[in-house]
């Protein structure tokens, strides 16, 4: 699927953040590759024999999501990247859906690799996802094709090596740890293929357009690759 990508003048601020010492490739396997995560509220992998989703544990809502901040933004940002983390460890990828613009090419891929895995009676060990860095601004950007939108957050994410097994419990994938400092040194490489076309890394992310309702705090978020 063609990803859509940003280009935006946050990038100046995400680059020095990038070669101040964070660590995230893109997130590769050798079938795929899915997307974020975060740090806070990290859950446990999950045992083989136990019932993943009964191990997880669902991330509640930081209050400060209900904020029409800066800081409430990053908030949301990251309760997203822990739902991720939780549908990887659990297989329940509902909450993430719940929590993700109906848009968002980059929510859906993680969310399709997840439920791959887990709906043939598979599991994921490892392979969670943290916020290296995070960037965040309410000021109007011009987006690449002339429209003028909110670039609200700009964020890095670093993610665990991780295994996918299958039913039987025989390893179908392994996911790479990923590191951003040497992503980004080598940019053409990792966020271009081979013809040249635009493939994305999660050491450039974007969300842009978040909405944001006085009643409930900021609503579903859509994630994409960030053009350098």
């Amino acid at each position: 699927m063609p990803q859509r990508k940003w280009k935006t003048l946050a990038l100046v601020a995400i680059g020095a953040l990038l070669f101040s010492g964070c660590s995230s490739t893109p997130a590769t396997s050798k079938e795929s590759s899915p997307s974020s995560g975060g740090e806070s509220n990290k859950v446990a992998s999950v045992e083989a024999g136990s019932t993943p989703v009964e191990t997880a544990k669902l991330p509640e809502k930081p209050a400060v999501m209900k904020e029409h901040t800066e800081e409430g933004l990053n908030a949301a940002v990251r309760h997203w990247v822990d739902l991720q983390n939780y549908a990887i460890a659990s297989g329940d990828t509902e909450p993430l859906a719940e929590f993700s613009a109906p848009n968002c090419d980059y929510c859906n891929d993680a969310i399709a690799e997840i439920d791959k895995t887990y709906g043939t009676g598979g599991r994921i060990d490892g392979g969670l996802y943290k916020v290296a860095e995070q960037w965040a601004s309410l000021d109007t950007f011009e987006a690449e094709d002339g429209d003028e939108k909110h670039v609200l957050t700009t964020l890095v994410l670093e993610r665990d090596a991780g295994t996918a097994y299958d039913s039987s419990d025989k390893a179908i994938r392994e996911y790479e740890a990923v590191s951003c400092e040497e992503a980004i040194a080598n940019w053409d490489k990792v966020a271009f293929d081979e013809n040249g076309n635009f493939i994305g890394s999660s050491c450039a992310l974007a969300v842009t357009d978040a909405g944001f309702e006085k009643a409930t705090g900021w609503k579903p978020l859509d994630l994409m690759y960030n053009a350098q």
